[in-house]
Formats: structure tokens, sequence, C-alpha cells
């Protein structure tokens, strides 16, 4: 009888949801842009498969970098940027360079841009010259590092600015609404820019679409593109076509992360957009035939393979 218990013990536990395959999916704090996008994909993956997709705060993609990088940790999401540095070991990453770190998927784009005030007399980024602008950023590198690509974007620097020091864009926005600063750079869709909008009303510097423009990108803030946003209610201050910063979010994975599960992740987007949607809306923005965007990090084999057998367009 002791045998045919012990027997029945193992059988349970073969097939019960602590047997399952747990997978980590490392992201920024609780609340963040990255925390909500991993916890849409991860309950999708954990109520329909095997696998249970666990979210861990971290700190951040430079912080979970290394942990994926080392295979500590399967999944990781950020802005494309923090991961090309990454991969080739330059900027935060430098002499470190993360080798083992792959792509899985380029999910939607956050556009960030320099915000000034509507009633403002600056008109193009180089009207900066001189002018109050948030940097420092400390809680928000990769702000920093977009802000300083614009500005190099049109052949400026810092040292051309008056700079005022803040921890975070919110901050700058809110130091732009009680004139404290000129201009701030900030997601164009954040809730905050709506705040600002509705407070005092903003406009939106446009970024030059020309060869030396993308070169600075690529310099800079390697893994984003200039894309054209158009007016909609989704943008406050945008009132026509606006060149704009486009930095794709991006799942990053170890190139030692299992294909089934990487496929499983790649299969999960491909087909449950709506759903993924419905647990978090950004997810409206992301276009399944466009996660194979170059992002200047190597694509996991797996996640190409599925590109390839779905007709998704990818790096060669």
């Amino acid at each position: 009888m002791k045998h045919l218990l012990l027997a029945a013990a193992l059988a349970t536990a073969a097939f019960s949801p602590a047997a399952a395959q747990v997978v980590t999916f490392a992201t920024s704090g609780e609340g963040s842009l990255t925390n909500a996008v991993a916890s849409a994909i991860a309950k999708e993956i954990s109520d329909n498969s095997d696998v249970r997709m666990r979210v861990a705060p971290m700190g951040g993609s430079s912080i979970a970098l290394p942990q994926v990088n080392n295979g500590s940790v399967e999944f990781t999401v950020g802005l494309a940027v923090t991961p090309a540095f990454a991969f080739k070991g330059k900027d935060m990453f430098e002499g470190r360079p993360q080798s083992n770190i792959r792509a899985v998927a380029s999910l939607f784009v956050m556009t960030p841009a320099f915000m000034v005030r509507d009633d403002s007399d600056i008109q193009n980024i180089t009207d900066l010259k001189g002018k109050r602008v948030t940097s420092g950023l400390q809680q928000q590198n990769i702000v920093a590092i977009v802000s300083e690509a614009s500005l190099q974007a049109v052949g400026m620097s810092w040292d051309e600015v008056d700079e005022v020091p803040a921890p975070t864009s919110n901050q700058g926005i809110e130091d732009l609404m009680a004139g404290k600063v000129d201009s701030v750079m900030a997601s164009i869709s954040s809730g905050k820019s709506h705040q600002a909008d509705a407070s005092v009303g903003v406009r939106w510097l446009p970024l030059e679409d020309t060869p030396e423009a993308v070169q600075a990108l690529t310099t800079y803030a390697p893994g984003t593109h200039i894309a054209t946003i158009e007016p909609s209610d989704q943008y406050p201050g945008v009132t026509g076509p606006l060149p704009a910063l486009a930095a794709p979010l991006v799942i990053i994975a170890s190139e030692s992360t299992s294909d089934e599960v990487v496929e499983l992740v790649v299969k999960t987007l491909y087909e449950k957009q709506a759903e993924l949607a419905t647990a978090f809306k950004a997810f409206r923005g992301f276009d399944p035939e466009k996660m194979g965007t170059d992002v200047q990090v190597p694509y996991h084999k797996a996640a190409l393979a599925f590109f390839e057998r779905q007709g998704i367009a990818h790096p060669e």
C-alpha cells in the first residue's frame, strides 16, 4: 500500500502546476511600462500553456540584461537602445559586451521628443541654444540618452543649452508647467504629457529627417529610427505631421533560452494581439507583422524560424 501511495503521489506531482516549466521575465519596477507589458504576456502564456511565466521587477534593462546574458533569467523587455549598447559593449556596458543576448520581438514604438509650451517662441531643436532644458534624469537613463541623441541629430550638444537637472522627465514636465524650464524630453503619448497639454498647452520640436540625423541616432541611440507621427487623440500637442525619434520596445532573451519557450512567446504575440490589447491597451499599437524589425541585436534562432514560417520581414 505504501508503494502504491508513493507512486500516486509522484504521478500527481508530475502533472501538477508545480511541475510546470517556470521562466522569469525581468522588468523595471511595478507599475512601469515594461512591467505592465510583461505581465500581460505572462498571464496569457501562463493561462494557456504548461509554461508558468514569472514577472520579476529588477530595476530596468541595465540591471536585467546581464542576468539574461548569463542565462539566469530567460527574458527582459525594454527600449531597443539599451540592448543595442549591451550587445556592442558600449555606453553603460563599455568593455562588457553582453554577446549572448538575442532579440525575440519588436513590439510597439515609444516616441520621445522635446516638449515646449504652446506659447513658446521655440520652433526647432536648434532654437534650444541658450535655453533652459531639463537634464540629468538620473532615474531615467534612457531618456537622457535619447535627449543627447536628439541634440546631436541637429549638430548640438549639452554645452549649448542651460541645463536644469531633474531626476525624471515627469519632474521636468512639472518644471515646464511652472515656467522653470523651456523644454523637456518626454514621451509624446504619456499621461503626464496629456496633463501638461490640458494645463498649459504643449508643442513638440520636430526631428529633422536627414542623413546626419540618422547617423547621430545610430551612434548615440542605436536601435532607434525616425518616424512621422500624425495627429491623434493619443498624441497631445501634435497638430500636423511630426518627425520624431522612434524607440522600439523589444523583448530580449538569451541565446540559451530554449527554442520552445521563445517560439511560445512569439506565437502568443502573433496570435493573441487582441487578448493582449485587452489586458494592456498599449498593445493596440502592436503590429505582429512588424515584430521582426531590426533593433541592432541578433534575433534568437527560434524567433527567426517563426518569422520565416509566417512571412514576417526580419534582418538577414
